[in-house]
């Protein structure tokens, strides 16, 4: 499941989106910008495409398995997690 954030414009229409291959769906081809990061501790992507800060997906992963992803677009929010770089 992913839930979107409404602050994203392109997408409030949309909160929810059920199923793997509907959100798989969703990003395809839409990778630009996006790059691993550690979010508050666990794994995440942070998009920003030319810097531009666009949105934060927090990723819930179960037995190796990506179960549920949150969008984080609102920058007040955004500000408020602990972003790192990892580490390879």
């Amino acid at each position: 499941m992913l839930r979107q954030d409404p602050a994203f414009p392109l997408v409030a229409a949309w909160p929810l989106v059920h199923g793997a291959e509907a959100v798989a769906k969703g990003f395809a081809g839409r990778a630009q910008g996006a790059r691993p990061v550690l979010v508050n501790g666990s794994v995440g992507v942070v998009v920003a495409p030319r810097g531009q800060m666009l949105f934060v997906l927090e990723l819930k992963i179960v037995d190796g398995k990506i179960t549920e992803i949150d969008m984080i677009a609102d920058q007040a929010r955004v500000r408020q997690l602990d972003l790192a770089e990892m580490k390879d």
